[in-house]
C-alpha cells in the first residue's frame, strides 16, 4: 500500500508541475528517433533535455533528486560518479519509457545520449560490484542485481529486468516499437517537446484509481497526462493537460484545483504554495489546461526542497547500507559461534573414554 501511495504522489506532483503544446523541429526529431527503439508496449514516456537546461539554477538539484530517489536512478548516478562524468557536462538528453503495469513488471527503461565512451561506462559499472556479461542477438549485454544495461546505436541503454534486452529487440525488428502506439503518439502532439522537461502519459483504470485513493475521486476521471517543465534561468514555467471524461468532470476537476491547490501542503514544502494558488486554467474540448508560473524569488525555495530530498534519500541509503554491513557481521560472529561449539562438541565426544 506505502508503494502505491508513492506512486500516486509522484503522478499528483507531476500533475501539478508539468504541460502541454506542439511539436517542434529538432525536438520532435529526437522523439520520434527515440521511439524506434522503445517498447510499444510503454504508456508513458517522458525527457529530460539536460543539455537545453544546463543554464538553469535547479538542474543541479533535480539530477541529484534523479540519482538519488529511485533505484533505477541511483543505479544511473552511481554509474556517473564512477565515471567520474557531470550531468550537466557530459549528458545531453534522458528519455524514459514505462509500460502501464510498471509497479509489477519493473520494466521501466533509460536511453541516455551524451558525451562518453562505451569503455567508460563498463569500467564504471564494473567498480559497482559483480558484472554478469553475455551476448543477445549480436549485442554485449551487462547485468547487474536486478539491471540491465548495453548500447545501441548512439544510446546508452539502461533497464530493469528485461528492459535492455527489449530495447534490442525492438532496434533489431523483433518487436514493436513505440512509433507504432497511435494512442501515445497521439498524446505526443499535445506535449510542448521543445521544454527542457516533458512526459506524456496515458493512465489506465487501475492507475487511475490508486491516483484517486491517494488524493482525490477526481483524478479517477484522468485518462491521460501531458506535460512540460520550461527551466528558465529566471523563474520556472510549467504547464499540463489533463485529459478528463467528459465536459462535467473538466469543470469539476477545475474547481478542484482552484480551491485545494495553493493549499496542498506537499506544494508548499516544495515552496509552490503562491504559484499553485495563482495557478491559470483554461478548457479545450474535454481537457484542463494548467498554467503554472514560478517566480525568481521562490525558485530558491524549490530548489532547497530538492537539496533536502536528495540529502535524505543519500542519508537514508547510507544507513542502510551501515545496517546490511551490521546484520552481515552479526551473522559472520553467529556461524563462527556455531563452528566453534560443533568443534567442542565433536571434541568432547572423541576424550569420552569407554565404559570399563
Amino acid at each position: 500500500m506505502e508503494k502505491r501511495r508513492c506512486i500516486a504522489a509522484a503522478l499528483y506532483v507531476a500533475t501539478l508541475l508539468s504541460a502541454m503544446s506542439l511539436l517542434t523541429g529538432t525536438a520532435a526529431a529526437d522523439v520520434v528517433r527515440a521511439a524506434k527503439y522503445l517498447p510499444r508496449d510503454s504508456a508513458m514516456v517522458g525527457a529530460w533535455n539536460v543539455a537545453r537546461s544546463r543554464g538553469s539554477t535547479i538542474g543541479d538539484p533535480m539530477a541529484r533528486v534523479l540519482s538519488t530517489t529511485s533505484p533505477l536512478g541511483r543505479f544511473i548516478g552511481d554509474i556517473v560518479a564512477n565515471a567520474d562524468l557531470k550531468w550537466h557536462a557530459h549528458l545531453d538528453i534522458i528519455t524514459l519509457a514505462m509500460p502501464a503495469n510498471v509497479a509489477k513488471s519493473g520494466r521501466a527503461v533509460v536511453l541516455i545520449e551524451g558525451t562518453f565512451e562505451s569503455e567508460q561506462i563498463v569500467a564504471a559499472l564494473q567498480k559497482r560490484g559483480r558484472v554478469r556479461t553475455r551476448t543477445y542477438r549480436g549485442i554485449q549485454l551487462y547485468e547487474q542485481k536486478g539491471f540491465e544495461m548495453t548500447f545501441v546505436d548512439r544510446y546508452w541503454v539502461i533497464g530493469q529486468k528485461d528492459g535492455a534486452t527489449r530495447v534490442i529487440d525492438v532496434s533489431l525488428g523483433r518487436s514493436g516499437s513505440l512509433a507504432r502506439n497511435k494512442k501515445v503518439l497521439e498524446l505526443l502532439k499535445a506535449a510542448d517537446l521543445g521544454k527542457d522537461v516533458w512526459c506524456a502519459w496515458a493512465l489506465p483504470k487501475a492507475l487511475r484509481e490508486v491516483l484517486a485513493e491517494a488524493t482525490d475521486a477526481q483524478f479517477a476521471n484522468v485518462g491521460a497526462i501531458t506535460a512540460s517543465i520550461d527551466l528558465a534561468d529566471k523563474g520556472l514555467r510549467t504547464r499540463v493537460r489533463l485529459a478528463l471524461s467528459d465536459r462535467d468532470a473538466v469543470v469539476e476537476m477545475g474547481a478542484l484545483l482552484r480551491d485545494k491547490a495553493g493549499r496542498d501542503p506537499r506544494m508548499t514544502a516544495i515552496g509552490l504554495g503562491a504559484a499553485m494558488g495563482a495557478l491559470r486554467l483554461s478548457r479545450y474540448q474535454n481537457n484542463l489546461d494548467i498554467k503554472v508560473e514560478v517566480p525568481d524569488q521562490d525558485i530558491g525555495k524549490v530548489r532547497d526542497y530538492m537539496v533536502k530530498l536528495a540529502d535524505s534519500a543519500s542519508r537514508q541509503r547510507t544507513d542502510a547500507r551501515a545496517g546490511a554491513e551490521t546484520d552481515k557481521d552479526a551473522a559472520k560472529a553467529a556461524s563462527g559461534t556455531r563452528d566453534r561449539r560443533g568443534k567442542d562438541k565433536r571434541r568432547g565426544k572423541s576424550r569420552k573414554r569407554p565404559a570399563e
